[in-house]
């Protein structure tokens, strides 16, 4: 339970078919059968999973804490202070420019594949030899999830009076730093495995199948006279792991100037390089972007990280990439890592948030 105790890391916490109605700004949340006792909604919902269907959304999960938010990493949610941000946990290269660039506010780190520059920083923290860390009076408390591996365990440390807390959950390593115990182990004890789209996209997508798919069923967005809200899902597009990697809504006027810049966009697809990489690379990853009108949700792929075949597909079309409608769907906790170069020049904003 959250807050009762120190975290135990040998504790893994799944999550069945009974959940608390969610407050989250998921569009067309839709229950079968809803019983409401001691502030207790169960039901059944309307999903569309992994299927890509025009469906029903769903929002079938507990409402955060006062003052904390989800967030959501391949087949894991996460519940944070709301007032953390999104950064990038120092690495082996923490004193390029002097380290300006560290966090210096807390924050969660969803980011996966970061480029990190070649080069040994000084021993810091008394170890001797180079240092992958900062000084721990650098240090903020945060929270960093990354893909499970084999040596990953679960583990407690403390130097200089932080705590470094690491918790296998599904197929995540959560790690939670602060100096503050009872914090770090309230964060920890929310992390629970998922496997619906109750966050607005499912851990694993249609994307990851196969190179290049169209949503089916296909749609033409250009018939589309407004919509709700735009959910970004960012996937990897590993085939056999949920390859979810970060979760962003546009809602209201957002979403609508969105929807015209998707609809502006020249038909044909690309820009591409062919020539680039080879005839069966997909590239590492790709968007899926999941258009609400009332109850109805249409589904959008888009294509960004090869040097073939990019471009926003609707299964009827597919548009080219253009700065208008890409560059408003990279917004934190979705990032770019990866990309060729003519493509990810139309997604990639240096003034964006993302």
């Amino acid at each position: 339970m959250k807050g009762d105790g120190a975290f135990d890391p040998t504790e893994q916490r799944s999550e069945g078919a009974v959940r608390r109605r969610s407050r989250l700004r998921i569009a067309g949340a839709a229950l079968a059968v809803a019983v409401v006792a001691c502030g207790i909604a169960i039901g059944v919902g309307l999903s569309s999973g992994d299927s890509g269907n025009r469906s029903q959304a769903i929002s079938l999960q507990p409402a955060p804490d006062d003052g904390w938010r989800w967030d959501f990493y391949r087949d894991v949610r996460i519940e944070v202070p709301d007032s953390w941000d999104y950064a990038s946990e120092p690495r082996s290269d923490w004193c390029v420019d002097n380290g300006k660039w560290l966090p210096d506010e807390p924050y969660i780190d969803l980011t996966a594949g970061e480029f990190v520059f070649g080069i040994g920083c000084p021993s810091t923290n008394g170890k001797p030899g180079m240092s992958d860390e900062p000084p721990t009076e650098r240090w903020v408390p945060h929270v960093r999830l990354t893909a499970l591996g084999a040596p990953d365990t679960a583990s407690v440390s403390r130097l200089n009076g932080w705590w470094i807390v690491k918790q296998p959950v599904g197929h995540v390593l959560v790690k939670a730093v602060g100096e503050n115990r009872a914090e770090v182990d309230r964060i920890l004890s929310s992390a629970t495995v998922v496997d619906d789209d109750s966050s607005g996209c499912a851990p694993h997508s249609p994307l990851q199948d196969s190179a290049f798919p169209s949503p089916d069923p296909a749609f033409d967005v250009a018939e589309l006279t407004s919509v709700d809200s735009i959910t970004v899902c960012s996937y990897e597009l590993t085939p056999s792991e949920p390859g979810l990697l970060g979760v962003y809504e546009l809602t209201g006027d957002d979403a609508m100037t969105e929807l015209h810049a998707l609809q502006a966009a020249p038909i044909g697809g690309g820009p591409d390089r062919p020539n680039d990489c080879g005839p069966d690379d997909p590239g590492d990853d790709a968007l899926q972007l999941r258009l609400a009108s009332g109850a109805e949700v249409d589904t959008m792929y888009v294509f960004y990280s090869s040097c073939h075949d990019n471009g926003f597909d609707d299964g009827t079309n597919v548009r080219e990439l253009t700065k208008d409608a890409c560059v408003p769907l990279v917004h934190a906790p979705v990032t770019l890592t990866t990309g060729a170069s003519a493509s990810f020049e139309r997604c990639f904003s240096r003034s964006s948030d993302g």
